[in-house]
């Protein structure tokens, strides 16, 4: 079964993504990705797309990342997927925040936002609203500070803001018994 091979390459992409082996992660997201490409499964590439992005980005190769999220984002608006556009759309924000592209970095979060905000996905929208802030602040930090020493303060600031903004929104949760 082609498709299910094709699921399996990128799940074990995403286990080697994620124990840091960039390298072995790239390798078979491409397996997958021409499976999927031969299968004709739009919406398995545009996924594995974009995994390829985060590798690229984390990577430092902001081209290729740009390039990978840019090709998944046009899939997915293909596909009607507003969902997933939303997340490549901040996907793109965080690449061009590494390049220093603020202005870039800040367009794509609050299309983001505002695409999250519109499929009430309050979560997704909170930590869009935490990238946007942390865009703001770094831009205008990195305008007076060195940024190798603004870089670990922003990180601890965004991951306060992340946990705050996931506690806010479940704390506006509920639970119910089936």
């Amino acid at each position: 079964d082609q498709a299910g091979a094709a699921t399996t390459l990128g799940n074990l992409g995403n286990v080697y993504a994620s124990i840091g082996d960039s390298a072995k992660a790239l390798s078979i997201y491409a397996r997958a990705l021409t499976v999927q490409q031969a299968l004709g499964d739009v919406v398995g590439a545009a996924r594995t797309l974009g995994n390829i992005g985060v590798v690229h980005e984390r990577l430092g190769d902001y081209a290729k990342a740009l390039s990978c999220h840019e090709d998944a984002l046009a899939a997915k608006r293909a596909l009607g997927d507003k969902a997933g556009a939303a997340g490549t759309l901040g996907n793109i924000g965080l690449v061009h925040e590494a390049l220093g592209d603020y202005g870039k970095a800040l367009s794509c979060h609050e299309r983001a936002f505002a695409a999250k905000e519109a499929l009430r996905d309050k979560a997704g929208a909170a930590m869009t609203l935490g990238n946007i802030g942390i865009e703001a602040l770094t831009g205008f930090l990195s305008a007076f500070l060195n940024v190798r020493i603004v870089a670990p303060v922003i990180a601890g600031i965004a991951l306060a803001a992340t946990i705050g903004a996931g506690a806010t929104v479940g704390a506006g949760s509920t639970v119910t018994k089936a």
